[in-house]
This record gives C-alpha cells, sequence and structure tokens, in this order.
C-alpha cells in the first residue's frame, strides 16, 4: 500500500515541496518507490485517537485500525444534537438522545423526541388512568381524553359512592 505523504483526502493533485524549495509538485507524475513505501510502511505508529493504547505497523494504523477502533469518536447524526460519543456507544446513544423518537406506549405514536416524553406522556389521550373517585370506589380504569365523558357518564354512581363514604350505606 502506498500512503502518499503529500496530501490529504480532499486536496488537489499539487503541493509545495516539504524540502524546503518551495517548488509546486504534481503528485500523479510521482512514481512509488517501493523499498521507501516498505520503510514508511513498517514504521512504528500509535493510535491517536483518546485513549487508545493501540501501537502497530502504520500500514496497519491507516489500513485496518483507524476504521476498527473503539475509540473512533463520531457525532450524533441527529442535527440537534451533534453530541460527540464513540462510536461503539451508538446504540446506547440512541437510547437517551433527547432528539431521538420514541413510540408512546399509549397511543403507540413514534414521533415524539425523546425530550418531549415526559409532556407527552403527561397529556396522552390515551393513557388509562384512575377515575378521580377512585378513593371512594369507583374503579373505572379510563383513557385520559374520555375522563369528562365518564365523569358525566357515571355522575350519579360517582356522588352515591360518595355520599356512601361520607355518610355509610
Amino acid at each position: 500500500m502506498n500512503i502518499n505523504l503529500f496530501h490529504s483526502c480532499g486536496e488537489d493533485d499539487t503541493v509545495v515541496c516539504p524540502g524546503g524549495c518551495r517548488k509546486q509538485i504534481d503528485t500523479t507524475k510521482l512514481s512509488p518507490n517501493l523499498a521507501f513505501d516498505m520503510m514508511i510502511n513498517k514504521l512504528k505508529s500509535k493510535c491517536s485517537f483518546k485513549d487508545c493504547l493501540w501501537t502497530g505497523d502504520l500500514l496497519d494504523l491507516v489500513k485496518d485500525h483507524k476504521v476498527r477502533c473503539k475509540f473512533i469518536q463520531i457525532h450524533c447524526y441527529r442535527r440537534e444534537c451533534r453530541e460527540l460519543i464513540l462510536k461503539d456507544d451508538v446504540d446506547k446513544h440512541n437510547e437517551v438522545c433527547l432528539y431521538n423518537t420514541y413510540r408512546c406506549p399509549y397511543c403507540q405514536n413514534w414521533r415524539i423526541l425523546r425530550k418531549n416524553q415526559a409532556d407527552h406522556e403527561e397529556m396522552c389521550k390515551l393513557e388509562k388512568i384512575d377515575c378521580v373517585y377512585n378513593d371512594v370506589g369507583c374503579r373505572g380504569s379510563i383513557c385520559r381524553g374520555e375522563v369528562e365523558q365518564h365523569e358525566q357518564d357515571n355522575l350519579s354512581k360517582h356522588l352515591k359512592l360518595t355520599f356512601e363514604r361520607k355518610y355509610g350505606s
């Protein structure tokens, strides 16, 4: 493998001579020097990612380790988040990322951002809640969005339960 010392990905094919003469060099016209390449590829290197202790040949670093290193840091792909995380921790991050969507267990809506989860669940019309008259004996478990209808439909039952609780049967 030829590791090009003169330019990196995204740059054009001309560079300034690193030897000090400042002459423009067309890197496409350079011919490979296999002996030099072998020497360069065998240079001992270490990984530049924070906390990685890997060391080995430069060729192994460039060809293999740099893409597999468990210490590669990437930004969360969600535009609003962009938190810097370890590549291996993407799944863990997705579980807690405030800008990831989650599925409401009540209405099954998938489009709710995790940062809005508590607010949504507090007002989700399909969440089953106990009737406000539960403490006097109404065992109704109703959807939050049906509370008003339940209270209207069970007004006399609720009054009777309240009366019995306060004054006995």
